[in-house]
């Protein structure tokens, strides 16, 4: 048994791994779409640039960034993020929520 699961660890891991190609972050558990917000929310205070969070925060899939940030102060909240990460994501959510695109900025 000790040679099969050794034989099995070797194939798996050296032989033939498993390749994750074209992952799309969208298809994150909750828990590493919290983290990433906060990540953002951490360069947002540092740099105060809300396009730069907003294109960060994008990237995540099609919902308004908004969801991606109300979410992760609820799943934040579930696992006890400390107080000021949970400060820091409603920082941002507020920010976003007073950032207002121009939509007609692009083309002219």
């Amino acid at each position: 048994m000790l040679l099969g699961a050794v034989l099995g660890m070797l194939y798996g891991w050296a032989i033939n791994p498993v390749e994750y190609v074209n992952a799309r972050p969208e298809s994150l558990r909750s828990d590493y779409k919290a983290d990433y917000v906060l990540m953002v929310a951490e360069i947002y205070g540092s740099e105060g640039d809300i396009v730069l969070a907003a294109n960060q925060l994008s990237i995540l899939g099609d919902k308004p960034i908004n969801t991606y940030i109300d979410q992760a102060i609820i799943t934040g909240e579930e696992l006890h993020y400390p107080h000021q990460d949970l400060a820091q994501i409603a920082r941002l959510s507020q920010a976003v929520r007073e950032w207002i695109p121009n939509p007609n900025a692009e083309g002219q």
